[in-house]
């Protein structure tokens, strides 16, 4: 007697040298098979697209040590099954996941004719703008470079062409924008801060406005009165702003008392922390709680010296991974793309653009069109297209696609694997 064996379509399947491992996208479940050529082989053989997840087996094959096991633990997660094949006059039909959309769009003829035309400015969703610099107001460390932070990053005083992004926003509106990050040295020094707010006021999506507390003057009329200022002019959209408001472990000690300023403004607050060790997070927790506050978020920061802070409180372990369970859908985007730096541009304040500011730049805002410089990083770039399997140990691993894209984190440390599984057959 001879068994259809099936995998169902929503199970994920990483084969890696001779080891296995099924991911069940719906529950969770997860089964691991490691070092075991039979198994590889035949999962290998069931992965074909020819074979679309269906495979016939024999009932010795059913019944034999080798695969008895794996059957088993098949069926009680839930994962597929086997079907006598006496049941069917043919092949049961079973259809391999694939993202056709997503293949279809970086075809070289796809990427040549969206390039005339305004598809490919539907894959921009957020754009940073960096509006003004003082070398004056450099930090120590370059935050920057490994998440979203108001910094001074060139060495020059500037401040951005409020015509330059006036045209970036008219040919964004055929976009899928969703975000915009206004950062800078000081925004509310920059010249054309309320133009700015004016031409952002009546875009729907949401904004948000960054700035370092160390910068707050204690007590300043002056510097209050123009925040206000720039409040006034938001008025009744003031439900798409956020202000994201960065604290360092000296502020910590700050006799400033400001916090009923900003709650006061009718904006939504995060108080955002930035850690570099446990005694930075014992703090922050003392200072949390002191103060009451209600929205934060932990920004930890590699120095170059605390990767054991890192491998203790951020590297994952592999029952970390797996309980993330992505959707099928996350797993095939990530086959393709990087979810978390696909569609998003960062304008310095001299014009710079990039996609990533660890890595090249694609242009300069006025000398290029966005569709333009969309076109270069999905073409050319290696930040929205940057996924596990082109890095290594990550492309021999099982849990490539389970694992989130790599972040900015991974260049700070030099290191792709931010987690404690090593390989695809050995574990750390």
């Amino acid at each position: 007697m001879n068994y259809w064996f099936y995998i169902d379509p929503f199970v994920h399947i990483a084969i890696k040298n001779e080891s296995v491992l099924l991911f069940n996208t719906l529950n969770g479940k997860c089964l691991k098979v490691l070092n075991n050529q039979e198994i590889a082989a035949k999962m290998k053989e069931l992965t074909s697209y020819s074979n679309s997840y269906v495979i016939k087996i024999s009932e010795k094959e059913r019944d034999s040590s080798i695969f008895k096991e794996f059957f088993n633990g098949i069926r009680n997660h839930f994962m597929g099954g086997l079907l006598n094949e006496d049941w069917y006059s043919g092949k049961p039909v079973q259809i391999i996941p694939e993202m056709k959309i997503m293949e279809s769009f970086f075809s070289p003829n796809s990427l040549s004719r969206n390039r005339t035309g305004t598809d490919i400015l539907k894959k921009l969703i957020e754009i940073s703008f960096y509006l003004n610099s003082d070398p004056s107001q450099k930090d120590r460390y370059e935050y920057y470079r490994q998440f979203l932070y108001p910094a001074s990053i060139i060495d020059s005083i500037a401040e951005l062409d409020l015509n330059n992004i006036k045209d970036l926003l008219t040919e964004a509106k055929n976009s899928n924008l969703l975000r915009l990050n206004i950062l800078g040295a000081d925004i509310f020094r920059y010249s054309h801060i309320n133009e700015l707010i004016q031409l952002i006021n009546d875009i729907k999506i949401e904004k948000n406005l960054y700035l370092k507390y160390s910068l707050l003057p204690d007590y300043n009329e002056e510097f209050f009165k123009r925040i206000n200022d720039t409040m006034n002019r938001i008025g009744e959209k003031k439900e798409f702003y956020k202000f994201n408001l960065f604290f360092t472990r000296d502020d910590l000690f700050s006799s400033k008392n400001i916090f009923s300023f900003f709650y006061n403004l009718g904006i939504t607050t995060k108080f955002c922390f930035i850690i570099k060790d446990e005694e930075d997070f014992i703090k922050v927790e003392k200072f949390i709680e002191k103060n009451e506050v209600s929205e934060y978020e932990f920004f930890p920061y590699f120095n170059g010296e605390n990767i054991e802070f890192f491998k203790h409180n951020i590297f994952l372990d592999e029952n970390e991974v797996l309980g993330s369970k992505p959707s099928l859908s996350e797993i095939l985007k990530r086959k393709r793309i990087n979810e978390i730096k696909f569609g998003k541009l960062i304008v310095l304040s001299n014009g710079a653009v990039y996609a990533d500011l660890n890595k090249i730049k694609l242009g300069t805002l006025g000398s290029e069109s966005l569709k333009n410089l969309i076109y270069k990083e999905i073409t050319d770039g290696n930040s929205w297209r940057e996924t596990r399997s082109k890095l290594e140990p990550c492309k021999d691993c099982l849990y490539e696609l389970i694992c989130p894209s790599p972040s900015f984190y991974e260049n700070a440390l030099n290191r792709n694997n931010i987690c404690h599984i090593i390989t695809s057959d050995k574990e750390g």
